[in-house]
């Protein structure tokens, strides 16, 4: 597909129509969240709790600090004397707070996110990591919604087309974005499941087959993603394989 084409795509995918019938499909993954949700969520709160002299300190700078992806970051570019120094902690409670972290997310449930889960790739990630659209096309760039498109495409999904179907051996991603006042904030997918039903994985957050609703997916068009709005989907064929090293 040349980046013409696929410029194109990104300013529209194919609109859905509300009349395609979604079945099972055997192409598709099946649910094993068990396979997913290895560790529970309650830990990373638990673990703020305990080191909590550490967590008080980042999150009084940084809001988002605590966040486990950027705690991962946190961990891998910093050693325990220069974190001691920055947030004015002593290194044997940030050496602590470094074990404990890790011992938690260098688990699937803390290094896989909706995009990874849509794409059906569970292990093989470092301890919180989050696999952005182009990670297996080397092009991710700064978060906009023609990139985020763009990524998702040249990593080798398809934009799907109601008119022409689901193409044999691949099965479906849907797509939704998150924007305030034109400004795309987060992405989300939820993807097809093997039975008929849809799930997705929110982030570092377990893996779920159900809506804000409660509700089982059976039609992501629709449930509800709030603040997420249905953007289109793809086809996701079985041809892709998961880089080496995905960060």
């Amino acid at each position: 597909m040349g980046l013409a084409h696929i410029k194109a795509a990104c300013t529209v995918l194919p609109a859905l129509c509300d009349d395609f019938r979604l079945a099972a499909n055997p192409a598709a993954p099946a649910y094993e969240p068990h396979l997913w949700n290895d560790r529970g969520w309650n830990e990373l709160v638990i673990w703020k709790r305990r080191f909590g002299k550490f967590a008080n300190a980042l999150e009084a700078r940084d809001t988002e600090a605590l966040d486990s992806g950027n705690l991962a970051f946190k961990f891998r570019i910093w050693k325990d004397e220069e974190l001691a120094e920055q947030y004015d902690v002593p290194v044997p409670h940030v050496a602590a707070s470094r074990r404990g972290f890790l011992k938690i997310a260098d688990s699937v449930l803390f290094s896989t996110n909706c995009y990874a889960y849509a794409n059906n790739f569970r292990t093989g990630f470092g301890a919180g990591d989050k696999m952005q659209p182009g990670a297996l096309s080397n092009l991710y760039r700064s978060l906009s919604k023609d990139n985020v498109i763009e990524g998702v495409i040249h990593d080798g999904l398809r934009p799907f087309d109601s008119a022409t179907g689901v193409p044999p051996d691949h099965y479906l991603v849907f797509l939704f974005l998150h924007e305030e006042k034109g400004e795309l904030k987060d992405y989300h997918f939820v993807r097809q499941d093997k039975g008929g039903t849809f799930s997705h994985k929110p982030g570092h957050r377990p893996v779920t087959n159900t809506d804000n609703n409660g509700t089982i997916i059976t039609d992501p068009r629709k449930a509800n993603f709030s603040p997420y709005a249905l953007q289109g989907a793809f086809t996701r064929p079985p041809s892709l394989r998961q880089p080496a090293v995905c960060a």
